[in-house]
């Protein structure tokens, strides 16, 4: 890199101080690049230094300075001009030194793993980094990433796979994603977070299965995982094949994670079927009546669970409110469990029901939220510029049953086409 660091041209003499280039430093001269071997000697230290350069060919040449291009981290500046001219404690120094010392102390001690990423090619948009750091909210790690098309869904899934990969020792993980999109994903794994991913090899710490061979591939869908990643997850909805392996694979593995950028909210039961997908135990087996009933009461219930997390600052004086508000969710609900642990709370206890407050609260959020599990990431709601998206018509005419296109594009005979290509 070279500095064009001051916009003046002409400056005194007094106000410079002269540095050398070091030997060993890369040149760029009318002749191309070459390396410093020394500094000519000379009696006139006012004109310009002189080097004796080593070009590529192996030949020598002798140039001015004023006739090359020298790197700035090339310069022998000697430490006792710094220190002379107040470099060395300058506080503008320091002060750039301490951004960096804090940021790298922060990576550090990320409690969601960022430091592992720290080292690898991939750069974590905002949105990114805080659906990575959603994830890690909670164990195991199970959600739907459904940002738009082109917010980084496949950069999202890598990371929590490369951070879960550096937490334990023989983690394994299967990547299920559509035959067109196999070379993707793996140049992805390799190019940005060096992992090497094999295509469908059972025995792989990190396999690759095209979506499209799922049903024959019995080897690898009953190997251990640890960790599912499911690409283009709404196309399971329209084979029921595809579907039954990917809810038994769930139910057998710790984390899953559904890449989908068309979640379904307005189709009660195809938006069923995919949260059956994440939480198998929940919703597999919930009736769609029970289902489309929660959707629509959901929104009430938020809010009443919503207002009383915030009355939680100042309990003692909203203790009763909140029990009596939790007590109408219970007959909305008409869940057993939920009923019980509102009745244990005790507000003459030592901590005023508080703990089990929190508990049914929990319970609430943990159940009945049907988006918990469901990370959405929108264009219009991110602040970070992103690449501009343009719809471009492109004209087209459709083939007649009996024609085709050759190598050249020109209109054939189906018949002749076959016969002259075999």
């Amino acid at each position: 890199y070279y500095y064009e660091l001051l916009a003046n041209d002409v400056f005194s003499a007094a106000s410079l101080s002269r540095c050398e280039a070091i030997p060993g430093g890369r040149v760029q001269g009318p002749w191309g690049v070459g390396t410093i071997i020394s500094k000519v000697r000379s009696s006139d230290e006012v004109l310009p230094y002189r080097y004796n350069i080593k070009l590529p060919n192996g030949e020598y040449v002798t140039a001015s300075e004023t006739d090359l291009k020298i790197e700035y981290s090339q310069m022998n500046y000697a430490p006792e001009k710094q220190l002379a001219t107040y470099e060395f404690q300058h506080p503008s120094w320091f002060f750039n030194r301490m951004k960096v010392s804090q940021n790298r102390h922060l990576i550090e001690n990320a409690i969601y793993g960022f430091d592992t990423l720290a080292g690898c090619r991939a750069f974590l948009l905002p949105h990114q980094i805080s659906t990575v750091a959603r994830c890690f909210e909670s164990r195991p790690i199970r959600y739907m990433l459904a940002d738009e098309v082109g917010l980084g869904k496949t950069v999202e899934a890598c990371s929590i796979l490369k951070i879960l990969e550096s937490e334990q020792d023989n983690f394994r993980a299967l990547i299920i994603v559509p035959n067109a999109l196999i070379s993707q994903w793996k140049n992805e794994l390799f190019y940005k977070y060096s992992i090497s991913a094999a295509v469908s090899h059972p025995h792989s710490r990190v396999c690759l299965l095209p979506l499209e061979k799922i049903t024959n591939a019995i080897k690898v869908t009953n190997a251990h995982w640890d960790l599912v990643i499911v690409d283009e997850t709404h196309r399971l909805l329209k084979n029921e094949n595809w579907y039954t392996e990917i809810l038994s694979l769930s139910r057998r593995v710790s984390h899953i994670l559904l890449l989908s950028a068309t979640p379904i909210q307005d189709r009660n039961e195809e938006y069923r079927r995919l949260l059956s997908l994440l939480l198998p135990d929940q919703y597999a087996n919930m009736t769609a009546e029970r289902f489309a009933w929660l959707v629509k009461k959901q929104k009430r219930i938020q809010k009443i669970i919503n207002q009383q997390i915030g009355r939680l600052d100042r309990y003692e004086e909203y203790k009763s409110i909140i029990v009596d508000a939790l007590k109408d969710v219970a007959e909305i609900l008409a869940d057993p469990a939920f009923t019980k642990l509102i009745d244990q709370v005790d507000l003459e206890s030592e901590d005023s029901g508080i703990a089990k407050v929190r508990s049914a609260l929990a319970y609430v959020c943990e159940n009945y939220r049907l988006e918990r599990r469901v990370v959405r990431n929108r264009r219009q709601a991110i602040s970070e510029k992103m690449a501009k998206r343009t719809l471009r018509e492109v004209p087209y005419t459709p083939l007649t049953n009996n024609e085709t296109y050759n190598e050249s594009g020109t209109i054939q005979n189906t018949l002749a086409y076959l016969s002259a290509n075999g």
